[in-house]
């Protein structure tokens, strides 16, 4: 049995919020700087299907190192395992960088980096995640969220856009960088982060089967019915980027931007841009509003926009239409998804909150296995019955959230 919680100071509440959201925004930006890329940059080296085992095999490392971590997070501290999982990050970082820093480039050297990366972010994501949750409170919780949604989407447009531009040709300078923020980020969890739990050393039981927290699906049926609906929303939002991604080449959908015309590929890089830039100016305009809404209006009319926006993109194939439709699916995100995290917040318990939060992130992972079957069925029965399948599957999503609603208090 571990020591008693000790109530945080709002000091510390405050403190932990600021550096949660420092280091989002910091690693995000590196990450999605150089990871994105990393498959590309493999394959040039070492082939498209060995590049490919490699990445698959860092992922499922990675899904494993995240359910140890939420758990661990919750018996040892958030903070001990933060700082192991920085840990890996360095020796990751480092590795990365030393594999692109000769012109003769280690490409297994770089792929065994870019595992030991991945394992490490995994790892401490749950616990930080977990962390943020603690100081999270009736005053502050939405707005926590919302600013967490949309920093995140701030690194995806600067990530994406400034390494899409600049990384090719400059790899090793990249990966220094993510070393560099890695060793930031270990020196502010060390010097800054306080946590509510005394830390203790780590025993064999820790890394026994029985610390992976499967078990709580079998327990909680709730969060059962919140993991299937948050995972139908997923598939419908992974699976539809890559449809709309063929569907602009098949369709030669043509985007226009003062005077230029974007067309194919160009086209769906450009809808992505406006998904972000419709979120980053969206969400500081929403929310002053939404602290008058409740959390179950918002998930529904979040899934309500999605709906129509992601119902919509494959009914026609005029740009300007197109657009529109993606800002409406970006405007549901906006709604939707800080209202679901919290949703979270009040289904797990403070004592496995760790174990919950790692459970949760593989929603998004199966996710990625599941939503490639959108472009399967794109292929086989076209778009107008991929649409109408994205569009059952957000009503899914939004009945097993309303099951949800039935049986948690929501504020």
């Amino acid at each position: 049995m571990g020591k008693p919680l000790r109530r945080p100071s709002m000091s510390a509440i405050e403190s932990n919020i600021s550096i949660r959201l420092l280091q989002l925004f910091i690693g995000g930006t590196a990450a999605n700087l150089t990871k994105p890329f990393f498959a590309a940059l493999l394959a040039t080296g070492i082939g498209a299907s060995s590049s490919g085992i490699a990445l698959s095999l860092a992922a499922a490392l990675a899904v494993v190192a995240g359910l140890y971590g939420g758990g661990q997070s919750d018996t040892l501290s958030r903070k001990t395992v933060m700082l192991w999982g920085e840990s890996m990050r360095i020796l990751g970082g480092s590795l990365m960088f030393l594999g692109f820093l000769h012109a003769d480039r280690l490409y297994y050297l770089a792929a065994f980096g870019f595992a030991f990366h991945a394992i490490g972010s995994s790892y401490g994501r749950s616990a930080g995640d977990a962390l943020l949750f603690d100081s999270l409170n009736e005053l502050n919780r939405k707005f926590v969220m919302q600013a967490h949604n949309w920093i995140w989407n701030l690194t995806v447009l600067l990530g994406y856009l400034l390494g899409g531009i600049f990384l090719e040709g400059r790899e090793a300078p990249f990966f220094f960088f993510l070393f560099l923020v890695s060793i930031f980020d270990f020196a502010l969890i060390k010097l800054f982060i306080k946590d509510r739990r005394q830390p203790r050393k780590f025993t064999r039981s820790d890394w026994s089967l029985k610390a992976i927290p499967i078990s709580l699906l079998r327990e909680d049926r709730t969060f059962r019915i919140y993991l299937l609906g948050s995972t139908c929303q997923l598939v419908v939002e992974v699976g539809m980027l890559s449809v709309l991604a063929v569907y602009c080449v098949t369709m030669g959908v043509t985007i226009s931007v003062a005077g230029y015309g974007f067309y194919g590929l160009k086209a769906f890089g450009i809808l992505i841009f406006f998904n972000a830039l419709v979120i980053l100016a969206g969400t500081p305009l929403y929310s002053p509003i939404s602290k008058f809404i409740s959390n179950r209006i918002e998930i529904s009319c979040g899934l309500t926009l999605m709906l129509g926006g992601f119902g919509g993109l494959l009914i026609v194939n005029d740009g300007i239409w197109i657009a529109g439709f993606v800002m409406l699916f970006s405007l549901g995100e906006i709604v939707f998804k800080p209202s679901r995290n919290l949703l979270l917040y009040h289904i797990a318990p403070e004592k496995n909150r760790g174990a919950y939060v790692a459970l949760n992130g593989m929603a998004y992972r199966v996710a990625t296995m599941i939503g490639p079957l959108l472009l399967i069925a794109f292929g086989i029965v076209g778009p107008l019955f991929t649409a109408v399948l994205a569009m059952l599957l957000i009503l899914i999503s939004l009945s097993l959230f309303v099951s949800v609603f039935h049986k948690v208090s929501l504020q």
